[in-house]
């Protein structure tokens, strides 16, 4: 996602500061954030939490987005707000690294998680020498993207070779394929029970993540 029409608002600016200093003992790794509110003409605004150097444990990510979020509300109750958390340019993982993304909705005034958002509708299975996690997901209108999609965590004991994992991948995004969705399959080696332990398996530089396009009914790969 890039963030290069993303400020922080003046009216905040300041409470952004205060906060960042007020948090930076209790959180540690996390005093190095930022965070950015975009000002668009219409649909959702963007409330960003950028870490700049490290992330810290889940429960911090998630009270800090929270925060994020309640200062980005000060003067723009009046538009619906979409919050995320960043490490840098890049999207930090959900469910490894926070629970997910938050949504204010201004004219119920509610704060809704992403799972509330998404209908989300979680899953897992075990397979012969690996574990399947399954996400199902609807996103809400004027969020991009496609309308329904499924993300798959196939996690391993044990790394296979890149190529057997590719394979395994390509197997299961072949197996949820009549459900009219768009998947996307990844690859990990950690223990099942431990997200923060899956370390993405790799060929090379690319890591082994299979796509589904409901569309065109066609599975391609990163590599």
């Amino acid at each position: 996602m890039k963030k290069k029409d993303i400020h922080v608002v003046r009216s905040i600016a300041f409470l952004v500061a205060v906060t960042v200093s007020f948090n930076s003992h209790a959180y540690g790794a996390a005093s190095d954030f930022t965070i950015e509110f975009s000002h668009k003409p219409a649909g959702l605004q963007d409330c960003n939490l950028i870490f700049n150097r490290s992330i810290p444990n889940k429960a911090e990510v998630d009270a800090l987005l929270r925060k994020s979020l309640d200062i980005c509300l000060l003067g723009n109750r009046d538009t619906d707000i979409l919050a995320m958390a960043f490490l840098r340019d890049d999207t930090l993982d959900s469910p490894r690294h926070y629970s997910g993304s938050l949504t204010y909705r201004h004219k119920s005034g509610q704060v809704r998680t992403q799972a509330q958002e998404e209908g989300l509708k979680q899953s897992a299975q075990e397979r012969p020498g690996y574990s399947v996690f399954m996400e199902e997901r609807t996103r809400p209108a004027g969020i991009p993207g496609p309308r329904h999609y499924i993300t798959v965590s196939l996690v391993f004991a044990k790394a296979p070779p890149p190529t057997k994992a590719r394979a395994i991948a390509m197997q299961e995004a072949g197996r949820l394929s009549d459900r009219g969705s768009d998947v996307t399959v990844s690859a990990f080696e950690g223990e099942k029970s431990k997200a923060l332990s899956w370390k993405q398996i790799r060929n090379g530089r690319a890591q082994v993540q299979v796509h589904y396009d409901a569309k065109t009914k066609s599975i391609s790969d990163g590599w």
